[in-house]
């Protein structure tokens, strides 16, 4: 069994893959193909520079059950830890952005900070 994952990529690799295998999401295509076939695929969306994200997976009789190969960046990737995939989040939670954010701008490499100023204090008005 064969999963693959595309992000970012131009629709012509989507119909390219809806040949041979079932697109059963946007992106996400599944079949059964042989590895003469899964290679090729591979290759051909592989060749050029990445312009987005390509993930293969496959089913294989070994302890985790699966092998996998990826192909460019993506938010979410998988990453091997001892013989264990893991998914790393690339970019980290909302928290942890806001943080990183407030520091670029402590540096000043970061987008002007709105600062708001307290309004003057008016004078008394003599009666």
């Amino acid at each position: 069994m064969l999963l693959m994952i595309l992000e970012k990529l131009p629709r012509k690799w989507r119909g390219a893959l809806s040949r041979w295998l079932l697109e059963i999401r946007p992106g996400t295509f599944l079949g059964n193909p042989s590895p003469r076939v899964r290679d090729l695929l591979w290759k051909k969306l592989t060749e050029r520079p990445p312009l987005g994200f390509v993930m293969q997976l496959w089913s294989r009789r070994a302890p985790p059950g699966f092998v996998y190969r990826q192909y460019g960046t993506s938010k979410r990737m998988l990453a091997d830890f001892e013989g264990l995939a893991l998914v790393v989040l690339r970019g980290g939670n909302k928290k942890t952005r806001m943080v990183a954010r407030r520091e670029k701008v402590k540096q000043g490499t970061g987008e002007p900070v709105a600062v708001q100023v307290a309004p003057e204090q008016e004078e008394a008005a003599p009666f």
